[in-house]
């Protein structure tokens, strides 16, 4: 049904990398290769992967170690896929896992797409020690959607779709300057360059909590990384400006003045003015006749009548009177 290779990035991450590596191993449709790169840890990754892989040794099943300095996860990513000898190919960070049956199903499923199309699946979450497992089902695109309008909603983690590793090639993989929502920069990306993505229903990896909260750093906040998330708006919005050849829909249209507007109030809480003013800049230009304003009554009052920095300062002048 044709090779897998397993793409797994890490990065301090000792204490999970194993569990990853087991839940590869557990595949009923096992991957011709695993492929652990090592972005620069400083713990002892390397020795717990080699131990594992030494415990682990079967005919058909291999695990490839990589080191390289740290440079991020999709500069990871991207280290994997250059030696990757699969034509299918499975990215899982190594704090998650995949569920047993999931390269069976989207394998299965794959053979029955076009060339151009990508099938993915539904999240799973769990907790630290992964003991609990609940499903996270996405909510699938409309008939009537396309792939790009879907996407622009819709964030498809990183382990949820089987990729075409000569359609990721097409698109150079992952942008390594991309500091913020990197595959969703690749799977919009990927729609651009013509690649349907097909929805087929059922965990596909679990995603770890931990404290309550999801393991991914906490560095692209919008007051450590504004730019990031700037960006992130005008990626979105060039994107789809290419995809609609500048014809871009209402529905859509909407979608990136709402997306524009809210980072703008995120940006403006943390006082980055200029930048705020940026986006409430091209929310309007997007806008034309959609309602695109974000937040509650007395604050879409108040942007209209004085402008949305205005607004947003008026707003917090009364949470303070209110001591909220």
């Amino acid at each position: 049904m044709g090779a897998v290779s397993v793409v797994i990035p890490t990065f301090n991450r000792a204490q999970y990398v194993t569990d990853a590596l087991e839940s590869v191993w557990a595949q009923s449709y096992r991957p011709v290769e695993t492929i652990v790169v090592d972005d620069g840890s400083t713990d002892n990754t390397a020795t717990i992967v080699d131990e594992w892989a030494d415990a682990h040794q079967e005919d058909g099943f291999t695990v490839t170690y990589r080191y390289q300095e740290n440079a991020g996860a999709p500069s990871a990513r991207n280290h994997g896929l250059q030696v990757a000898s699969g034509q299918w190919i499975k990215f899982l960070d190594s704090d998650d896992i995949l569920h047993p049956e999931a390269l069976t199903a989207q394998i299965e499923a794959s053979q029955k797409l076009c060339e151009d199309e990508i099938v993915f699946g539904d999240l799973g979450r769990m907790d630290e020690d992964g003991t609990e497992q609940w499903p996270d089902p996405v909510e699938p695109p409309a008939l009537d959607e396309s792939t790009f309008a879907y996407l622009l909603n819709h964030i498809l983690v990183t382990p949820t779709p089987l990729h075409r590793q000569k359609l990721l090639e097409q698109v150079e993989g992952f942008r390594e300057d991309v500091q913020k929502g990197q595959e969703y920069d690749l799977h919009l990306r990927l729609a651009v360059s013509g690649v349907d993505f097909v929805y087929e229903p059922g965990v596909v990896a679990y995603k770890r909590s931990v404290g309550g909260q999801n393991t991914i750093t906490k560095a692209n906040s919008v007051e450590k990384n504004p730019d990031a998330h700037v960006f992130t708006q005008d990626n979105r919005a060039q994107l789809a400006r290419r995809y609609f050849d500048g014809d871009i829909p209402r529905r859509v249209r909407r979608m990136l003045a709402t997306g524009y507007w809210v980072t703008g109030r995120q940006l403006a809480r943390v006082q980055h003015w200029e930048r705020a003013e940026y986006c409430f800049e091209n929310a309007g230009v997007y806008a034309v006749d959609t309602d695109h304003i974000v937040g509650p009554a007395p604050y879409r009052w108040f942007a209209r009548g004085i402008g949305p920095i205005r607004a947003e300062n008026a707003l917090s002048f009364v949470k303070r009177l209110l001591g909220r």
